[in-house]
This record gives structure tokens, C-alpha cells and sequence, in this order.
């Protein structure tokens, strides 16, 4: 299927608010990606301060 949602932020202080670059940027964006079965569930983040993305599995159905 593809991306689910548009990017939007990541709230402050969550546990996925941390560039995993460590430029010491907090504003991250996240949207989420599912499987075209239906099956998976992934989460595709990015940091606005340097760029980097990076992908967290979500629950497999």
C-alpha cells in the first residue's frame, strides 16, 4: 500500500525524539508506512536539524 499518513512531528520529549546522528536536534518526523497485505506496519523518521532518516518495525498482524 505505501505511506499511511504524512509526515508530522514527533512530540518533545518522547522516546523517538532522539536523532540517532546525535546532531542534538529534537524536531523529528515521523509517518507511517504499511505493507500491501496489510500485514506490516513500519514507521519511517527523519530529523528536520540534519536529515537523517531511519525506520522502526512496527506490530506485524
Amino acid at each position: 500500500m505505501g505511506y499511511e499518513t504524512d509526515w508530522t512531528d514527533v512530540e518533545k520529549g518522547s522516546p523517538d525524539c532522539d536523532c540517532p546522528a546525535k546532531c542534538g536536534s529534537a524536531d523529528i518526523e515521523v509517518r507511517e508506512w504499511e505493507s500491501s497485505d496489510g500485514g506490516h506496519t513500519d514507521y519511517h523518521y527523519r530529523c528536520k536539524g540534519c536529515g537523517k532518516d531511519w525506520w522502526a518495525e512496527g506490530a506485524d498482524a
